[in-house]
């Protein structure tokens, strides 16, 4: 077998997903063949799929240097550079690959991804519009100037650009066979959540909306939050927690459409007034009453402040790791009149609490990985504000209706872009504390510590 039937085989193995077939295959054609540019190509792009960006990159930019005019791989050194964070790096290389094919829509929608991710919203629905006008139905460049025009509060255009996510990498759709809800009176609705448990408490807010237009809804959510929205939505809405596994309670017979959970904005969240903003979630009392007595216990009069120090994960957490002394100067500023209490999620969050010496009470049984979030919620009902990077704690803090300030990186996901200004229309109670370009986020807690008003 030659070089080429032996690179035509590692693609058809990765695109089957039989990762470590390819790899192997690679792997013997760089043995026999020296630097082959097709090789070290494939196998960047086994490196890529792995979420290895480092080596990922190392192989394309050797790719690269043997092949400088290959609009693909000049193309993928930027991919692996944006997987690791480096934007404008990577934009280099888009652009690189654009001049040696214009007219390419993919390459212009990378460009403007990239101006998406350092805040430049203008920029990116520029690029996107650029990729559009070659092709029209380009998912990934709709999605893009989607997630740009909901950073700039235009939301009638921005959800319809958003749909084009569904089906993608964050989007993924559950199938229950049925057709599409988009908007039919009378339906009886399987509405299905997405993405992670803060955003599942975010689109749920639309659902009371869903119930004034449709026979019936059924919610199938994460399982930590079934006897939470229970609760909540009553008799109104059947929730169900198999979002990741079986569905014993399925019968297709008994519902006529399916949507998932993000696509309701577009039928109810099209203009600011759309929002109510209001709380919506009703915690366990009894959880309540018990989180009362020991919170009122632990501050002794003071206010009860829930700190949020970190947030996310590989993709979605770069600008979200603040760490404990991050908010070293909020503490000390402001312990005489304050009791601070942790909502970290992370297994080992008590024992970096107690190394800074900061003040910070945290019950693990309560707030963190392995918690009831039954509890969780109840815990945070019961406190006078919750401060810090915008989690799953804080969505629920802006559902209850507990006074929040989030804080928002320079350069923020589309949920919380700089249109919005200090609000989110979300939830009333929240207010967007911006960090400052080229401001740490040491310095932006302590300008937040200057004119904090519990």
């Amino acid at each position: 077998m030659g070089a080429s039937d032996r690179h035509l085989q590692a693609a058809l193995l990765i695109e089957r997903g039989e990762e470590d077939q390819a790899y192997a295959v690679v792997q013997d054609i760089l043995r026999t063949e020296g630097d082959d540019p097709e090789a070290l190509w494939l196998l960047g792009n086994l490196h890529a799929k792995a979420e290895q960006y480092m080596s990922a990159l190392l192989a394309f930019k050797h790719a690269a240097t043997l092949k400088p005019d290959h609009h693909q791989v000049l193309n993928n050194v930027g991919m692996a550079l944006e997987g690791m964070g480096k934007s404008a790096e990577a934009r280099e290389w888009f652009l690189r690959a654009h001049k040696r094919n214009p007219a390419y829509p993919p390459y212009l929608c990378n460009i403007g991804m990239t101006h998406l991710q350092q805040g430049d919203v203008k920029s990116a629905e520029l690029w996107s519009n650029k990729a559009l006008a070659l092709d029209a139905e380009h998912a990934e460049a709709h999605t893009c100037r989607g997630f740009a025009l909901l950073a700039q509060g235009r939301f009638a255009e921005g959800w319809d650009d958003y749909r084009y996510a569904l089906g993608g990498k964050f989007r993924a759709v559950q199938d229950y066979g049925l057709p599409e809800w988009n908007g039919e009176r009378g339906a009886r609705v399987v509405v299905c959540t997405e993405q992670g448990v803060g955003d599942e408490i975010m689109y749920a807010s639309i659902l009371p909306d869903l119930v004034e237009r449709v026979e019936s809804v059924t919610l199938d959510c994460d399982a930590r939050l079934v006897k939470l929205l229970r609760r909540s939505f009553g008799d109104r809405i059947a929730v169900h927690g198999t979002r990741k596994g079986e569905k014993p309670w399925f019968n297709p017979e008994r519902h006529t459409h399916q949507l998932m959970i993000g696509e309701l904005p577009r039928h109810f969240r099209r203009s600011i007034a759309d929002f109510p903003g209001t709380p919506y979630l009703k915690v366990n009392e009894d959880h309540a009453t018990m989180y009362e007595a020991l919170l009122a216990h632990h501050a002794g009069g003071k206010r009860r402040i829930g700190l949020m120090m970190s947030g996310g994960g590989l993709h979605t957490g770069r600008k979200r790791a603040l760490g404990v002394e991050s908010f070293r100067s909020l503490v000390q500023q402001h312990s005489d009149t304050c009791e601070f209490f942790s909502l970290e999620y992370k297994p080992n969050s008590g024992e970096e609490i107690a190394r800074s010496g900061l003040p910070i009470r945290h019950f693990h049984w309560a707030v963190g990985q392995g918690a009831d979030f039954d509890h969780t919620a109840a815990f945070i009902s019961r406190l006078d504000m919750v401060v810090g990077v915008h989690t799953t704690a804080m969505h629920a803090a802006g559902a209850l209706g507990v006074p929040t300030v989030a804080l928002v990186p320079a350069q923020p996901s589309w949920q919380y872009g700089l249109g919005l200004g200090e609000s989110f229309p979300w939830y009333r109670s929240v207010r967007l504390f911006r960090q400052k370009p080229s401001e740490s986020w040491m310095q932006c807690v302590k300008r937040l510590a200057a004119e904090f008003r519990p």
